[in-house]
């Protein structure tokens, strides 16, 4: 059995953003993407590089991507997901409450 090549070292790394030490990489990615959008490393191909974004542009929606979230709104700990889709979050929540429910009751009766 052989083991895959190693990847060779990407040229533009010097530009890849690093996360701080002292956080956890889902924690600080969620605190970058209020203020900075990533862009594709030319050298690699990967979404590494973080770039800050305009004041008062509008940030991407974590459910339909589309730039509808002003993130001066969003409270400390709260996701960038705009109306409509915190909306169909809700209703698909609600009826897979309502699902879950209906099986509870189906089991005990």
């Amino acid at each position: 059995m052989s083991r895959a090549a190693a990847e060779p070292p990407c040229p533009n790394e010097a530009e890849h953003t690093i996360p701080d030490a002292g956080l956890g990489l889902a924690e600080w990615a969620s605190k970058m993407a209020r203020t900075h959008d990533q862009v594709k490393c030319a050298g690699c191909g990967l979404y590494r590089i973080w770039v800050r974004r305009p004041p008062g542009a509008l940030a991407p929606c974590w459910q339909c991507a589309q730039p509808k979230v002003d993130p001066a709104t969003l409270a400390k700990d709260e996701d960038p997901i705009c109306p409509q889709c915190r909306i169909e979050v809700a209703e698909r929540q609600e009826a897979e409450q309502r699902q879950r429910l209906a099986r509870r009751w189906a089991e005990s009766t």
